[in-house]
């Protein structure tokens, strides 16, 4: 009973925040026809890298609000994969990859991007990332520090660029064929399947079908005033006889 219990929270949690996340898939994407568009190519990235699809749909939505008049809808992909990409030749874990991330937000709604976005946020949540920024702009480090300092390090003319170099830097060594291999990204992967299936269930009938037992449970409830004021009556009178009691055993 406590394993059905669990497995009905469990998608149900899973198919409301699946459809919190298709409503904000629309509004970055401009339309329900690029957002469906958009959600399969999140769910094939997420099924390949081994990512939370949840966690991945919601960051990649993210990205794409950020990136908006700053990046075509090709680059953003381009950055997202390559960024995902290499955070996974690193096994970074979930959590840091989302850090990294909103970093990335971060660089995307401003002109440009500055050391401690870079620095301090970035490159510590996802090593390496200064390197990359480096290569991308065709600099050493210190002349990237001192672009940045200048202010000349202009978000949406760097960052396509670094989404190919992250890809780049992914697969050197065989990295990245190496970090698909690892328990970890299998475990992913299935994870990912799983919550594919969970949605389903949830938009096959599951939560259109929950939605109305709650609905009706909500209608029978505005029946059951009157016996809920003499449940607080009788609540009321046990607290008080309770309250006395303790009185009595003080002196």
């Amino acid at each position: 009973a406590f394993a059905a219990f669990e497995s009905v929270r469990s998608i149900n949690r899973v198919g409301q925040d699946f459809e919190s996340m298709r409503a904000a898939m629309i509004a970055s994407s401009g339309s329900s026809k690029l957002a469906a568009q958009d959600l399969a190519f999140v769910d094939k990235e997420a099924v390949r890298l081994g990512l939370d699809l949840r966690a991945t749909t919601d960051a990649y939505s993210k990205l794409q609000f950020a990136a908006k008049g700053n990046m075509s809808r090709k680059q953003t992909q381009e950055l997202f994969v390559g960024y995902s990409e290499f955070a996974t030749s690193l096994k970074v874990d979930p959590e840091r990859q989302k850090g990294g991330l909103r970093a990335i937000q971060q660089m995307l709604s401003k002109t440009t991007v500055t050391s401690e976005e870079l620095k301090s946020q970035l490159a510590e949540q996802v090593p390496g990332s200064i390197q990359i920024f480096a290569e991308a702009a065709g600099v050493g480090t210190k002349e990237l520090f001192k672009m940045m300092e200048a202010g000349t390090l202009v978000s949406a003319d760097i960052l396509p660029k670094v989404g190919r170099a992250y890809a780049k830097a992914a697969r050197e060594g065989g990295a990245l064929g190496e970090a698909l291999k690892t328990v970890a990204v299998q475990q992913g992967k299935f994870n990912a399947q799983l919550q594919k299936s969970q949605d389903t269930i949830f938009k096959s009938g599951f939560g259109e079908g929950y939605a109305s037992i709650l609905s009706n449970l909500a209608e029978s409830m505005k029946g059951l005033k009157g016996l809920s004021e003499a449940l607080g009556g009788v609540f009321h009178i046990l607290f008080k006889s309770i309250a006395v009691a303790f009185n009595l055993v003080a002196i």
